[in-house]
C-alpha cells in the first residue's frame, strides 16, 4: 500500500519562494529568528533524507500566517497478509491444543523465552532453551525441534547466522524457522523474509503466537469445555443478593483505590495479586458475576494476552456499575 500522514501546524506558515530551500541542511526561512525558532535547520534535510532512503517523499502545502500542512509518503508499504482462516476467529478459537511437539527458542535474554513460553503454554509441549548462537547450534545437532523461535540479535553467532548454517545443513533444513526480534530496518526486512520462514515482533501477543503455531504445528482445540465458561448477565437472581451493598462498598472503597493504582502501568505482578484478591474475597460471599471477572482476567495473566488483560482491567469500573444497578432493582 502507499501509507500517507499529514501533520499539521498552526506556525507562522512557509512563503512559497521558502518551500524548496526549507529542506536544505541549515537553512532557515527568510525573516525566521533564531531568537525566536531555535534549531540548527537541520530537521528537515534529515527528515527528506531519511525518507528518501525508506522509498518516501515529503511535500507541504502552507499559508503564510495560517500554519504549514506536511505531507509524508511511503509508496509500496508491506502489510501482514492474514489467511482466510485467522480472518473469522473469535477469542476461544486462540484456546488451541497442540499435538506433541518441540519448540526451540533461542534469545539471550532470558526474560524472553520465559515470556513466549508461558504465551504457549500447552502441557504438549516440551522446550528447548539457548542463550546464544553457539549453543543453539550445539543443541539441534542432538535434538530435532519442530519450531525454532530464532532472536536475530544475539553477541556472537547472531541469529542470521545460525539461521543461514541450519538450513545449510540436508538433514536441518525442513525445520520452520520463526525470526523474533524487536525490531528491523527495511533493509533486514528483506534478509528476513528471504531466510526465515515467519517473522514475530516483540512484544510478542497471544493471537500473533497462535498464527505461527497454527501455520506450522499440527494442532486442535479444546472442545471440553473446561476453559470456556458461559458468562452470567445481571439479569436474574444472583446468589446471596443481600450482600450486594456490603460487595458493592468493599469493591468501591478498597478494591476501587488499587485498581486506581494499577490500571495505567500494566505491571503483571501487581495485576495478578489485584485478581487473587478480587477472587478470594469473590469467592468468600459467593458473587458469579465478580468470580467470572476473575476468571477472565487470570485467563488473560496466565497466557500473558495483553489485549484481554487491558481489556478486563478497564472495564472493572463498568461491573462494579452493573452490581449497582442490579442491587437497586
Amino acid at each position: 500500500i502507499d501509507l500517507i500522514v499529514n501533520i499539521e501546524d498552526s506556525g507562522i506558515g512557509i512563503r512559497e519562494d521558502q518551500k524548496e530551500k526549507i529542506f536544505g541542511a541549515f537553512t532557515q526561512q527568510s525573516g525566521q529568528s533564531n531568537r525566536y525558532y531555535e534549531g540548527t535547520g537541520l530537521g528537515l534535510a534529515i527528515v527528506s533524507g531519511l525518507l528518501k532512503k525508506m522509498n518516501g517523499e515529503i511535500d507541504l502545502k502552507s499559508k503564510v500566517g495560517k500554519g504549514t500542512t506536511f505531507t509524508v509518503s511511503f509508496h509500496e508499504v508491506k502489510v501482514a497478509e492474514i489467511p482466510e482462516n485467522m480472518q473469522h476467529q473469535d477469542e476461544h478459537e486462540y484456546d488451541l491444543v497442540l499435538e506433541p511437539c518441540k519448540i526451540f527458542i533461542v534469545d539471550d535474554v532470558k526474560l524472553n523465552i520465559a515470556v513466549l513460553k508461558r504465551i504457549i503454554n500447552d502441557d504438549n509441549v516440551e522446550f528447548m532453551e539457548a542463550y546464544n548462537g553457539t549453543q543453539a547450534l550445539d543443541m539441534i545437532q542432538f535434538e530435532t525441534p519442530d519450531l525454532v523461535f530464532m532472536d536475530i540479535r544475539m553477541p556472537g553467532l547472531s541469529g542470521y547466522d545460525v539461521t543461514e548454517i541450519i538450513k545449510r545443513n540436508e538433514k536441518l533444513k525442513h525445520i520452520p524457522i520463526v525470526a523474533f526480534t524487536a525490531s528491523t530496518m527495511k533493509s533486514e526486512q528483506e534478509r528476513i523474509d528471504s531466510l526465515f520462514d515467519a517473522y514475530l515482533e516483540k512484544p510478542a501477543l497471544k493471537k500473533d503466537v497462535a498464527a505461527i503455531l497454527q501455520r506450522f504445528l499440527p494442532f486442535g482445540h479444546r472442545t471440553d469445555g473446561k476453559n470456556i465458561q458461559e458468562k452470567p448477565e445481571l439479569n436474574g437472581p444472583l446468589e446471596h443478593a443481600a450482600d450486594l451493598p456490603m460487595i458493592i462498598d468493599r469493591l468501591e472503597n478498597d478494591f476501587l483505590k488499587k485498581w486506581e493504582r494499577i490500571k495505567g502501568d500494566l505491571i503483571i505482578f501487581d495485576i495478578e495479586e489485584f485478581s487473587n484478591r478480587l477472587a478470594a474475597f469473590a469467592q468468600e460471599n459467593s458473587c458469579v458475576v465478580l468470580d467470572y471477572y476473575c476468571s477472565a482476567l487470570n485467563g488473560g495473566l496466565q497466557t500473558f494476552d495483553i489485549e484481554l488483560i487491558q481489556k478486563e482491567i478497564a472495564g472493572f469500573p463498568e461491573l462494579i456499575e452493573k452490581l449497582k444497578a442490579y442491587a437497586v432493582e
